[in-house]
């Protein structure tokens, strides 16, 4: 049994990346841009947003990011988009609403990447997932650790059922599989009252 880190986009994904840890860390879309710059490697990461391989990719690249050091795990259709790289895993995409327990039969996206890389973190049936960088807070000026448009990339109108949808996996996974979730950052999954129980 490990410990997964999941490493957000959030300012504060930073927080959770320490090059004495142990366990498995699963970067989440933009994340080996913050691995790269602080000296380490970003094993596996998953990718639920097509466009940080068609549009944003180049971010990669100008950073000096070779996604061929890490193991990518996608949603089954972004197959044309993936021929160059060598270590993919295509997940299936059950949707977007539900929440998987057996990330292997596929996993529900959920209205956020963090979402997916917590159904897929079940996988190393870990004693404990931490989230890092996973905040919905979506600071005017600072939702993302690397800069972005003003008013650019904030999914406001799901704002609310990525909390409510983070809150209820946290529980489910707690009662059903007995792995902690923990929320390391400051998040909203954290302090918002549950408007949907």
């Amino acid at each position: 049994m490990t410990i997964v880190r999941i490493i957000g986009n959030a300012p504060t994904a930073a927080d959770g990346m320490d090059p004495k840890f142990k366990g498995v860390y699963l970067g989440v879309n933009s994340a080996p841009l913050l691995f790269k710059a602080r000296g380490m490697r970003c094993d596996h990461l998953w990718i639920q947003d097509w466009r940080f391989i068609d549009e944003k990719g180049h971010m990669f690249k100008e950073a000096g990011v070779d996604l061929n050091d890490s193991h990518l795990y996608v949603c089954s259709y972004f197959r044309r988009a993936l021929v160059p790289y060598k270590q993919v895993s295509f997940v299936r995409s059950l949707g977007r609403d539900g929440f998987s327990l057996h990330p292997d039969r596929g996993v529900f996206e959920g209205y956020s990447a963090a979402y997916g890389a917590l159904q897929l973190a079940l996988g190393w049936k870990p004693k404990r997932v931490e989230l890092y960088g996973v905040d919905f807070s979506y600071s005017l000026g600072a939702n993302r650790f690397y800069q972005t448009r003003v008013g650019w990339d904030l999914d406001l109108h799901v704002h609310e059922k990525q909390i409510i949808g983070m809150q209820k996996a946290k529980k489910l996974i707690e009662d059903k599989l007995g792995i902690e979730v923990a929320f390391m950052t400051d998040s909203l999954v954290n302090t918002l009252i549950p408007i949907d129980t």
